[in-house]
């Protein structure tokens, strides 16, 4: 019998993100362990009967065993292809959900900045916010994140773009928003006239994100404050 479970299981777990279907297929899958299991046992015992039948002579009764063990491996093979087929069937199903999903966080995503853009924050800010709460793994999550603390700034809520901000920095390191959101955690700060803790963070930039592209804006907004 072929092998093919443990190439289902990798193409299954690399884009697994679903938690019922995951545990469906993972039942699946402890069914289909046990049914191999039982398959190979049981035709090892045919193997092992028809060679014993050479040497026994009620063969009448041996045959009547290999029949029903044949028999009974038949339905498990039958058992397990369904099985196998049904597994197929939903990791299909849960990449259709998964590309379905991340169509839906893109097309919210743009409204959002649309909203943003034509300065709608509370509208805009019910959408960002949506797709960090409910999608915190997808791509636009952080971006996401990052304009919730924009639009903040933009209302002069600091403390609260603040805290956006640093959730960026936090919890999506790697994101190209990130060294972004470290420098207008720094403006931030500025605006809200604590000058000290303004050049501590604008001078985090360098250390965490050496090879920043906006470096430049970054020094020119130090000098501007020690200016002052």
């Amino acid at each position: 019998m072929k092998k093919i479970l443990p190439i289902l299981l990798l193409a299954l777990f690399g884009c697994s993100s679903n938690h019922e279907i995951n545990t469906k297929i993972q039942k699946i899958s402890n069914r289909l362990d046990t049914l191999e299991v039982n398959v190979s046992d049981n035709k090892i015992k045919i193997n092992s009967l028809y060679s014993s039948t050479k040497n026994v002579s009620s063969e009448n009764i041996s045959e009547a065993k290999i029949n029903l063990l044949t028999e009974k491996l038949k339905k498990m093979d039958l058992e397990l292809s369904k099985l196998k087929s049904e597994k197929t069937t939903d990791s299909q199903v849960e990449t259709k959900t998964i590309k379905s999903n991340q169509d839906d966080v893109a097309s919210i995503y743009q409204q959002a900045r649309k909203y943003y853009l034509n300065s709608q924050y509370s509208l805009a800010l019910e959408k960002f916010k949506y797709i960090v709460d409910k999608y915190p793994s997808n791509s636009l999550a952080a971006n996401s994140l990052y304009w919730t603390g924009e639009a903040y700034y933009d209302m002069d809520d600091y403390v609260s773009s603040i805290s956006a901000f640093q959730n960026v920095v936090d919890y999506y390191p790697k994101s190209p928003k990130a060294p972004d959101a470290q420098f207008k955690i720094g403006l931030c700060y500025k605006k809200m006239g604590n000058i000290s803790q303004a050049i501590i963070e604008l001078n985090r930039i360098k250390k965490i994100y050496p090879n920043y592209e906006r470096q430049k804006s970054v020094d020119i907004a130090i000098r501007k404050i020690h200016e002052k």
